[in-house]
Formats: C-alpha cells, structure tokens, sequence
C-alpha cells in the first residue's frame, strides 16, 4: 500500500459521488486537526458517523452537522467521551436468524429505532417485531412470505444486512427480487447458497430469488462477512449438516458470534438447530429409563433439537454415563414445552435396525391436534 504524509492539512471541499461510511469518517476525521474549514457534503448518514461527530465535539472539534452539509473547522482536540452506539448490523443478523428459524428472540441493547428500515420488512414477511425502549423481540409462528428488497444509503436497508435477507427470503414462499443499490459485486456469496439448495439468479445488481421449502446441508464458503453471516443462517435453517468456512471474515466482524448462537439456544456444531425447548416431565420408557439423565431446565445446550436428512431430532446431553436399552415400540407419555407453547409427546418408536446414534422417536403433537413434530432421539 501507498502511504501518505503531510506536514499540514488544509480546510477544503468534499462532494462524494455516493455516501460512503469509511469515507466520511476519515474526511471528519482529517478536517478535524486541518486549518481552515472544511465543507463535506454527499456523506454517509449512519448513527456512527453521528457518534463520532459527538466524540470530537467532546474533544474540542468545531463541527456543525446539517442534513446535506457538514462543516468542521479544525482546530486542536483534547481528550473526549462517547457512548458507542450498539452495532445495528449484528442486532439484524440476529432479527433475521431469529425470523429464518421461527425462533422467540429477544435482542437486548438496541435502539429499535435504527432497525425501523429491517422491521418493517420482516413484518412484511411474516415475522412479529416487537420494540420494547432498548430491545427487540421476533418471533414467527406464520410461514414466510416473498417480499422485494432494495438497498438504500441509512435510513433505508442497509446493504450489509443483504446477504441475510437472500438467505431468508431463500426460503420464503414466493419469488422476490434483491436490488443492490450500494454496491457492485455484492451478490458473489450467491454461488455457496445454491450448494445449499437455493434457487437464486442475478443479473447485475438485481438478484430473483425463488423460494424453496428447505434448503439441504452443504459445505459451503464465507466470501466475505456479511455473505459469511448469511451462510450461518442457511445452515440454522437447512436439513442436514453444514460446515461453514472462511471463518476470519465472520470473526472479523462479529465479537463471539457462536457463542451468541448458542446463548440464542441454537449450535453451529453437529448440525443444524432449529427449535429448543425443556422436557418438564419425564419417566422412565420401557427398556430407556430417562431417570438416568442429567437433564435440566436451562444450561449450556443440554436439549437441542437439530435438523439432520430431512428430518428434526432430539439431543439428549448428560453430565454422567448413561447406558439404555430401547425396546421396539416402546411408548412413553410426556409433556415438552418448546417455545413456550406445551407439546404433548404421544409415543417413542424405534425402528429395527436404528442407525448409529438413534435410540428411537418421538412424536410430538399440540394439544389443539395442528401441529405435529417427529424427533429422533440421538445418544
């Protein structure tokens, strides 16, 4: 790279042919020390352009902030204080993850406002959004549905919640249409979600996507972070397993992003999550005494139900040893509560020649009789 330097800087006019984050910040942050006043306009409106702009205020820097000009003139800066924003791009991944799933999720230190342009569109779709004064709860219980999108400078879509929008819609009844207005070549990570099943065309700046039922497990690639955070959602929502590379860009941008998948009640490892829930009723099964377990209402992923070949299983993890026998149409009567809404568990079948890991079945029905689940058991 080139490296520049300069013994002064001098106050003068900047026009950006389009608004760019990186952009502004470094033109602020230059005309902050340079003499004379400097003119800024085309700039990017994003609430850590703002905060940055209060940052210098509170650090001795002449700056007024209109709606299509800034003016700063320099001067010398002192010490300052800020509270940082929250990251609106990481909140969205996780409205979006939360809407891909049907999960209940509640997202703390946000600012709903500055999700309003995500919110809507996910309310388009299907979702619930609720805003609370620094928190967002989605949820979903409707199938999703198509919606167009078009990516636009704050406050309209952000173009870095793109990739995760294709993966959502990916699997919306429906065909929508993507525009990236932003940027060019922002559709590159498309190639890694057809390996997963998605049925994506694009042509320039504008991607069809046509909905599918499921998406099957891959392995894919992160081409970038944001494509890499969209590929984690595919996962959390396909059949089967997904292996997930190019992690260092995910890294990059998202501080313990497994971690948080797995406090959100999912896992990224074994398979694909896509419910969770506690068993608050259990007894012993003819021939699989559950007694045995060590099986609690909350800690580190101690029931998970997973999406593995089409079809959704059960986890069972145990601090101890656990040894059982399963007896062939073995039936055992109890009670889960997924999601906060009581499922009553009919019966536990067990196949003949179970496949490695399987224990058995169960089938698991509401008690309105509308909707029915089929988990494997897994050792």
């Amino acid at each position: 790279g080139k490296r520049l330097v300069a013994k002064t800087l001098f106050g003068s006019e900047i026009s950006f042919p389009k608004p760019s984050v990186g952009a502004t910040v470094n033109a602020i942050l230059l005309a902050s020390s340079a003499v004379g006043e400097t003119v800024i306009r085309g700039f990017a409106c994003e609430v850590h352009v703002d905060a940055l702009i209060k940052f210098l205020i509170s650090s001795g820097a002449d700056i007024e902030r209109g709606a299509d000009v800034i003016k700063i003139k320099g001067r010398c800066l002192h010490g300052g204080c800020v509270r940082v924003p929250p990251d609106m791009i990481e909140a969205g991944t996780f409205m979006v993850a939360a809407a891909a799933t049907g999960g209940d999720l509640l997202i703390t230190n946000v600012i709903p406002k500055h999700m309003e342009s995500l919110s809507s569109k996910l309310e388009e779709m299907g979702a619930d959004v609720q805003e609370f004064d620094d928190s967002i709860l989605v949820s979903r219980t409707k199938p999703l549905k198509k919606a167009n999108v078009k990516t636009l400078p704050y406050p309209g879509f952000p173009t870095d919640l793109q990739p995760q929008i294709v993966a959502l819609l990916a699997v919306a009844e429906g065909n929508s249409i993507v525009t990236e207005s932003v940027w060019d070549n922002r559709f590159q990570y498309v190639e890694e979600l057809r390996r997963l099943g998605a049925i994506i065309n694009v042509d320039g700046r504008v991607a069809m996507v046509e909905g599918v039922e499921k998406l099957t497990g891959a392995t894919v690639k992160a081409t970038d972070l944001r494509a890499g955070a969209s590929m984690v959602i595919a996962a959390l929502v396909a059949n089967g397993v997904t292996e997930v590379y190019n992690l260092k860009y995910i890294d990059r941008g998202y501080e313990d992003f497994d971690g948080k998948i797995a406090l959100s009640r999912t896992s990224l490892s074994g398979g694909t999550c896509t419910e969770r829930g506690e068993i608050i009723d259990y007894g012993l099964v003819s021939g699989l005494d559950f007694r045995g377990w060590d099986i609690r209402p909350v800690g580190a992923a101690v029931l998970t139900f997973m999406a593995q070949q089409g079809e959704k299983y059960i986890e069972y993890r145990s601090d101890c040893e656990v040894t059982a026998k399963v007896t062939k149409g073995a039936e055992w009567l109890s009670i889960l509560r997924t999601k906060g809404v009581e499922r009553r568990a009919l019966h536990v079948v067990v196949d003949e020649n179970p496949g490695e890991r399987r224990l058995g079945q169960i089938v698991v029905e509401s008690q309105d009789g509308k909707s029915r689940i089929e988990y494997n058991i897994l050792q």
